[in-house]
């Protein structure tokens, strides 16, 4: 059965006998499989059981056909002060969780423990529970329902337990709070242009006091969802980064800073995540138009809650974004120009906007057939090859390889219908 099969509610204070009698019989359970110590002097007490009542986070079970109570659980969200300090292994993710504590199932009754996982993974997608190192059918049944062992924590009494948590890869509403809640740093800018401009290495280069701004706020927030985590963005002056094992975020706080500086209002945040060096989650937010592009591996791109797809326009009405590469223009200028030339010639038509992010997205979105630019850096494009991707399109870089995640590159994105194409073309130039 799955947790809607069954009925669960908060208990209250008249279930409380028939509560007490299912840690009972768990208790006997328990010591009869060699589980001798855990919950012993009557734990959990009334009084604890009372108190979990009273702040509604004890919670039974119930087969709907028998209408017998065949389950008890604790369930609370927020942080649980004995999971703080882990040893000997680290969570998945720290900070705020769905917690389960004191889960009890009668003994005749099948997938009662994995109903109550289900409806606190329902609600929270992030579950931490602990158990006793002897009590083996709990460590089995957990794993048998996805959470992961990740290490040791101990009770206020100093007893040790074994901890586990089930959670999501990739948390995308707690994301999309936090991206979303940096681009309201960027509307609040002052809007007549004085914002602590400096200029960074190459022409027309910059870089502004909200650049800085988002970016910390970025880190310190994406740190407390994942704290293991490493960063690789623009404004930490890394032009190259392996990218470990462990999770990494690949940002750019303000991707077309220059539009930002001159109030063009055609800029955005963009966030990509990996772990071993894999992409897992890509978010590029234009807070102007309140556009929220996002893609987790596997799952598809969307626009907001609307799924995204490239177009299937022919070369005759496509439209290509150009990147100029305004960092390297002693280099690129006059091979952006002969590249404008030769798209004119096969293609509807052009446009420049100064977002890479963006562009990569609008290509994701079918607003436009291809993108291209000869030298970006990997916060430029790490969230839009996810995107373009998962919403069918192709990602290279002028050769036709994989696009670096650890350097720059050249990039082209296209829909398969242009992407020869433009491949050809970009070869060329």
């Amino acid at each position: 059965m799955s947790y809607t099969e069954y009925i669960i509610k908060k208990a209250v204070s008249a279930d409380l006998e028939t509560v007490k009698k299912i840690y009972d019989d768990a208790r006997l359970f328990m010591r009869a499989n060699g589980n001798p110590t855990q919950w012993s002097g009557g734990y959990p007490s009334e009084e604890l059981l009372l108190d979990d009542i009273k702040k509604e986070q004890l919670y039974i079970c119930i087969d709907p056909e028998s209408q017998e109570t065949v389950g008890v659980f604790c369930f609370f969200i927020g942080s649980d002060p004995t999971y703080v300090e882990i040893y000997e292994g680290k969570w998945i993710r720290a900070g705020r969780s769905g917690v389960i504590h004191r889960i009890a199932t009668t003994s005749h009754s099948k997938g009662v423990a994995k109903a109550c996982f289900d409806y606190g993974y329902s609600i929270a997608k992030d579950i931490k529970i602990d158990t006793h190192r002897d009590n083996i059918p709990m460590q089995k049944c957990l794993l048998k329902n996805g959470f992961k062992y990740c290490g040791i924590i101990y009770l206020p009494n100093g007893d040790e337990r074994l901890a586990y948590q089930k959670c999501e890869a990739v948390p995308s509403d707690e994301l999309e709070k936090i991206i979303r809640q940096a681009g309201e740093i960027i509307l609040t800018a002052d809007t007549d242009h004085k914002k602590h401009i400096t200029e960074k290495s190459g022409d027309s280069n910059f870089v502004t006091e909200y650049d800085l701004s988002v970016q910390c706020f970025l880190k310190e927030k994406l740190s407390e969802l994942f704290p293991s985590a490493s960063f690789f963005a623009e404004e930490d002056g890394e032009a190259e980064k392996e990218l470990g094992n462990e999770y990494t975020f690949i940002i750019d706080p303000i991707d077309g800073t220059t539009n930002f500086m001159c109030g063009y209002n055609h800029s955005s945040i963009s966030v990509a995540l990996t772990k071993n060096a894999e992409l897992l989650f890509g978010a590029v937010y234009d807070p102007y138009a309140n556009d929220y592009f996002h893609a987790v591996k596997g799952e598809g791109a969307y626009l907001g809650s609307k799924r995204i797809s490239v177009s299937d326009r022919d070369s005759q009405k496509a439209i290509i974004l150009v990147g100029s590469a305004p960092y390297y223009k002693e280099e690129f200028s006059r091979k952006v120009a002969t590249f404008v030339y030769d798209l004119l010639q096969n293609f509807a038509d052009f446009r420049r906007t100064a977002s890479a992010a963006l562009d990569t997205c609008y290509v994701a979105s079918g607003r436009a057939d291809g993108f291209c630019e000869p030298i970006l850096s990997p916060w430029d494009y790490a969230a839009g090859i996810l995107i373009t991707e998962e919403a069918g399109g192709i990602a290279t870089d002028y050769e036709g390889n994989n696009i670096s995640l650890t350097k720059p590159s050249s990039v082209l994105i296209a829909s398969p219908k242009q992407y020869e194409k433009l491949f050809e073309i970009c070869k060329i130039n």
